[in-house]
């Protein structure tokens, strides 16, 4: 049975579908890592010097994290430091040829003590602080309760000012948007890295998903679907199989020990235990989709493998030859991607 889910990523506007949101450099400031909001190393190479070719993994770039790395920065005695760019360089089209940055190859002489003096940055470093507030997909548009503002010149980095997101109104996700993509636009010395042509990238219109093809499917590695929806969060482990949360993608997935790769993905709709899943936007080949009922998805499939419920009948699943719908309350909360071996 040939299955063909379409998950249609949330898009503010068109043009939203390259800039989605970002992946965040990290910064430690007063021994604790946070996020950055900033990105301190492109300014090193706005004079002129060559941008190396990052990528988030070998011959793999992402729209959520068109720098193709995620930079390690300090604030030690009042000065910025670089302590680490997480990311690979390739020669060429072969995973061979691929090798994982390291400071000293990118600025030589410059490494002391195993880190590099920002003295090419000067400008404004956003580290978000406290509790979301507002999720925006795009660029670094989410809102937090406190954004600390360091000012920065030739890496001399300023005591923080503190502002209080709490006190004011939070723009319309649009406007945000807007504002966004205006920052976008100004950075004309910033582009994002073209891609190689064995380079995986996120479709425009979303994500197809076929059994035998693409990133979403049973024994894909880890870092090909994370270079589409980003990095999860770890959850349960368990001896043969540890799972991961993507909830900004309404994704959850289980990834064997030991090989890192897919065994089975969940799509969840404001599943119990789950509420805080952004719930994707699901159609599959046969029509069902969140809005279908156990009736719908019977008519569309017929007989299925396995007929689960309680003799409440609060809760039903419903599992075919590589997916399976979960009914809770009447409501579709679920869809499995599964396995040979099922769920």
């Amino acid at each position: 049975m040939k299955l063909l889910l379409s998950i249609t990523l949330a898009l503010v506007t068109a043009i939203s579908a390259f800039a989605t949101a970002q992946s965040p450099d990290r910064i430690v400031y007063k021994g604790k890592e946070r996020m950055l909001f900033s990105n301190p190393l492109e300014g090193y190479y706005s004079s002129g010097r060559k941008r190396p070719d990052f990528m988030i993994a070998p011959l793999t770039t992402s729209t959520g994290n068109w720098r193709g790395y995620v930079a390690m920065w300090q604030i030690e005695n009042g000065k910025l430091y670089l302590t680490k760019i997480d990311s690979w360089l390739c020669r060429s089209s072969s995973e061979r040829s691929c090798r994982k940055v390291s400071l000293a190859e990118i600025f030589k002489e410059k490494v002391k003590n195993g880190k590099v003096l920002a003295d090419w940055f000067s400008g404004e470093l956003r580290v978000p602080d406290g509790k979301k507030l507002q999720y925006v997909h795009m660029g670094y548009g989410s809102t937090y309760e406190r954004d600390l503002i360091f000012e920065v010149r030739a890496g001399v980095v300023s005591e923080p000012t503190v502002i209080d997101n709490t006190k004011a109104p939070l723009p319309s996700e649009v406007e945000a948007t807007r504002r966004e993509l205006e920052k976008l636009k100004a950075e004309e010395n910033v582009k994002p890295p073209v891609a190689k042509e064995a380079a995986k990238r996120e479709p425009k219109n979303g994500i197809s998903i076929v059994p035998g093809q693409g990133v979403f499917r049973y024994g894909v590695k880890r870092s090909s679907l994370e270079a589409v929806i980003g990095e999860g969060k770890p959850a349960s482990k368990y001896k043969d199989v540890y799972f991961v949360e993507y909830p900004d993608a309404g994704v959850q997935v289980s990834y064997d020990n030991g090989k890192n790769t897919i065994h089975v993905i969940f799509l969840y709709n404001n599943a119990s235990r789950y509420e805080n899943f952004t719930a994707p936007k699901v159609l599959t080949d046969k029509g069902i989709s969140w809005n279908a009922s156990d009736e719908d998805v019977l008519k569309a499939y017929g007989k299925p493998l396995k007929d689960f419920s309680d003799e409440s009948k609060t809760w039903r699943r419903l599992e075919y030859p590589g997916i399976d719908f979960l009914f809770q309350g009447g409501q579709l909360n679920r869809i499995g991607i599964l396995g040979p071996d099922g769920n």
